[in-house]
């Protein structure tokens, strides 16, 4: 259930820190062009797993005598929120004021990491006046566009006493070729990785004492074309054999067959139960004593690690106490394929104690790859019902959906749990064409357990998300109808009825209800505070903000606007995120009508932007109505228009936006608006009209009916029929058409 604040996800120390390599062979030739080469923006390593990218980086570092920040990436960090989560982490060992203004950035519901997040990670960085070097290693891990745009900005923008550097199997999507052509790059690649004869015989014959003769080394170096894991694994065979020549001529030169022919030899080599405790704890992406422990379920893992670690450089520590390790991927890979291939209930025995043991540890990411990997799905489903809401909290929302994505679809929808996350992750991502889809699954599927997330049932889940999806989609009626439905039977308990109540409010407010949505509104509020639950709150606040502005109640606006920002800076939130959008649009309000009509532009231009990345139609053309009405503040009439036909765009394919906003566009759009031009001699003078008569007149002009006028104007029906017929007895008509005919006539509307 959400809690005040945002709630704490851990991060995983070992990612930060270089992993601690051997460099068994020198590549002084490489270190030279990498330390003492032209300055550069992006540095890449290339190269497919075995080539020696990781010891190469682990050189510079040592060699470098600039600091160095690091971050090894794996799949999940595809998520662009954790994926500079950890930039943010690794950045912070160049000095610790980094994060102090981005980190927070980073928890707000719908932040734009491009836009928002990086302009004020890079001015962290620019305070930073030492060069320094930010290693990306195995980049290749990442094919999220998002993660990809985001990067290509960093390398673009980045201050110059910062060089990227990234190692991966790939060339990534980055601006690599404009890098290249302005000589901002550096490239090593495979042709650059090679080892050379001399740099075998040195890993050969002085590292490993193999009795080998030259012709022998270049054999080896011709048929493993230099790859550094190839001849590293035949040095490892080579161990204690008499027939060298024999061995060397046994196997073919391309890497596949190499590889299949040189992991058996290395396997067939290690002790049984070394083998088995390799085989088995491959399964891992990271390893520690205890974990393994849990996997071969027995003892003596940490005196195994370190005789592994010692007898080759497969294990790389990944801290200086020893205390995690991982396997080289290639040979992670190799010792993976062995385990899957040869004895596959030992893979998911092994996978299924993983999963115990990181669960009990508070790793439920790395949990549930296991347990879908070991075919306990109904485990899998369990975990990801019980602890995806945090991390959707947080802004991890493409992690939820990865998590989900290793799930069969007919296992999820079998589970409403599921389902409620595959909708508000939809819903937080963008993706609202899939709501729909998952909500009907979440209203008729069963729980398989308890529902973790403050929900009471699928069904009740339903209710409040059609609310959320209606009001998105600019569907005003679908939204009050659910939100009614949601609340039937509410508990106030429950943290979701103070989401459900708060559009529910906006939306009978919008469809003229004024009154009985004000009230909503007021409830919804009074629940946010109760169960704390910040993203509505704020929300809340801000509607409560604008309705007050178009009752004209102007104290009260800015009350409530002014606590949903100052809520939101408290909490570190993003100022111009979706959720204050409201709460900026009356902001906007207040300082156009105390003449700073250019301020007033400058804060909408970037709440649109915000609201455009979340925000509902009806937010939308309300922030281009202030929009506008600021622009006709400073005499700016074509932008004015232009504002105005924008709010009209925003809801033309609403299927049901509301009379309320309709009306506005309507009534902001007329030139009754505008300077009023002299009418001609030849007519007779405009009568005198009260501001309340104008307001109607303009709206008679529409297709709104009288009662929609009221709820247009926040007046009652009575109200607007007493002030039709003082209208039509000033102007001398009987009827509606006659008086917009007359009212043209005059000059006073379009």
């Amino acid at each position: 259930m959400p809690v005040a604040g945002v709630p704490a996800v851990p991060l995983i120390r070992t990612k930060v820190h270089a992993p601690i390599a051997r460099a068994l062979v020198p590549r002084p030739a490489l270190l030279e062009r990498l330390v003492h080469g032209p300055a550069r923006r992006l540095t890449l390593v290339r190269g497919q797993a075995g080539w020696g990218k990781s010891s190469l980086l682990n050189a510079w570092s040592a060699a470098d005598p600039r600091p160095f920040a690091w971050l090894t990436l794996d799949r999940g960090d595809n998520d662009p929120i954790r994926f500079f989560m950890y930039v943010i982490e690794a950045l912070q060992s160049l000095t610790g004021t980094i994060g102090e203004r981005s980190a927070p950035l980073l928890r707000t519901p719908g932040v734009d990491v491009v836009e928002q997040v990086l302009p004020v990670l890079l001015n962290e960085l620019d305070d930073i006046t030492d060069t320094s070097v930010f290693v990306l290693e195995d980049y290749h891990a990442i094919d999220n566009g998002q993660v990809h745009e985001a990067v290509s900005y960093l390398v673009d923008h980045a201050p110059n006493t910062l060089e990227l550097a990234l190692s991966t199997r790939v060339e990534p999507p980055l601006p690599v070729s404009r890098l290249r052509g302005r000589g901002q790059l550096l490239e090593i690649a495979v042709a650059d990785l090679q080892f050379t004869l001399d740099e075998a015989q040195t890993l050969l014959i002085t590292h490993q004492e193999l009795d080998l003769e030259p012709p022998d080394v270049a054999r080896l170096v011709e048929r493993t074309e230099g790859w550094p894991a190839g001849l590293y694994m035949a040095a490892l065979s080579l161990r204690g054999r008499t027939d060298a020549h024999g061995f060397i001529d046994a196997f073919a030169g391309d890497d596949r067959n190499v590889v299949d022919y040189l992991t058996t030899e290395v396997l067939t080599g290690q002790s049984a139960r070394t083998r088995d405790f390799m085989l088995l704890t491959s399964i891992l992406d990271r390893l520690c004593a205890p974990l393994c422990d849990e996997v071969v379920d027995g003892t003596g893992s940490a005196a195994m690690l370190a005789d592994i670690e010692r007898s080759n450089s497969f294990l790389l520590a990944l801290d200086n106490r020893r205390q995690w390790y991982r396997y080289h991927h290639l040979f992670r890979e190799l010792l993976r394929n062995e385990l899957a291939g040869t004895d596959p209930p030992a893979a998911a025995a092994a996978s299924r104690r993983a999963a115990g043991w990181l669960r009990r540890h508070g790793e439920p990411a790395e949990a549930i790859s296991h347990l879908v990997a070991a075919g306990d799905l109904d485990e899998a489903g369990e975990l990801i019902a019980s602890s995806w809401l945090p991390l959707a909290t947080s802004g991890r929302h493409e992690t939820v959906r990865a998590w989900l994505d290793q799930l069969p679809a007919a296992f999820i929808e079998s589970d409403s749990r599921l389902c409620v996350a595959g909708a508000l992750t939809a819903i937080a991502t963008g993706r609202l064409d899939e709501v729909e889809y998952w909500i009907s699954q979440a209203a008729r599927a069963p729980a398989r357990g308890p529902f973790h997330d403050g929900f009471r049932s699928g069904a009740a889940a339903a209710d409040c998300l059609r609310a959320v999806h209606g009001w998105l989609l600019g569907d005003l009626e679908a939204c009050r109808t659910a939100g009614e439905a949601a609340l039937r039977g509410a508990d106030e308990s429950s943290p979701w009825d103070a989401v459900t109540c708060t559009w529910l409010g906006a939306s009978q407010f919008w469809l003229g209800h004024r009154e009985q949505g004000l009230a909503t509104l007021h409830e919804g509020l009074r629940r946010c505070e109760a169960t704390r639950f910040h993203p509505p709150w704020i929300t809340c606040l801000g509607l409560l903000g604008l309705v007050h502005q178009l009752r004209s109640d102007h104290d009260a606006a800015r009350a409530r606007s002014e606590e949903a920002l100052a809520l939101s800076a408290r909490l570190g939130l993003d100022e111009y995120s979706r959720i204050t959008t409201t709460a900026h649009i009356a902001r906007a309000g207040r300082l156009t009508r105390e003449g700073r009509w250019q301020q007033a532009r400058t804060e909408l231009t970037r709440v649109i932007e915000g609201a455009h990345r979340g925000s509902g139609p009806v937010e939308i053309a309300h922030a281009y109505l202030a929009l506008s009405a600021a622009a006709r503040a400073g005499a700016d009439e074509a932008a004015a228009d232009l504002y105005v036909e924008n709010a009209r765009s925003a809801i033309s394919a609403c299927p049901d936006p509301g009379p309320v906003i309709a009306a506005l566009i309507e009534q902001a759009g007329s030139p009754s608006n505008r300077p009023r031009r002299a009418v001609s001699r030849r007519t007779s003078p405009p009568p005198d009209f009260s501001e309340r008569e104008t307001a109607v007149l303009r709206l008679l002009a529409g297709k709104l009916s009288q009662r929609e006028i009221g709820g247009a104007l926040f007046i009652s029906f009575n109200t607007v029929k007493t002030h039709s017929r003082s209208i039509f007895r000033k102007l001398g008509v009987q009827t509606r058409a006659d008086a917009v005919a007359r009212a043209r006539e005059l000059g006073l509307i379009h």
